[in-house]
C-alpha cells in the first residue's frame, strides 16, 4: 500500500497520480477522498480539496494546468480550478 497522505497517522491509501503538464505540480486521490497536491520537485505537500463521500478513483490534470478533474466511487466528477 502506498500512503498519499502527508499527515503522520493519517493512513490514506493511494489510488490515483497525476502530473502537471508543465512537470510543476502532482495531484494525489486515494480512500479518504481527499484530493491532494504537491509540488514535483520537492515533494512538498501545498493543499486539499474535498468534495467527495468515498475514494477518488482517477485525478487528472487538463492540458492547459488550469484545472483538475477527480472522479470517485461516489459516483462524483469534480472538476476543479487550479491557481498556481
Amino acid at each position: 500500500m502506498l500512503e498519499s497522505s502527508p499527515f503522520k497517522g493519517e493512513s490514506d491509501e493511494l489510488m490515483s497520480i497525476a502530473i502537471s503538464a508543465n512537470n510543476k505540480y502532482f495531484a494525489t486521490g486515494g480512500s479518504l477522498g481527499i484530493l491532494r497536491i504537491y509540488d514535483f520537485a520537492s515533494g512538498a505537500y501545498i493543499t486539499e480539496c474535498r468534495a467527495h463521500s468515498s475514494a477518488i478513483t482517477c485525478v487528472k490534470f487538463s492540458p492547459d494546468d488550469k484545472q483538475l478533474v477527480s472522479t470517485g466511487r461516489d459516483g462524483l466528477v469534480v472538476v476543479w480550478n487550479f491557481f498556481f
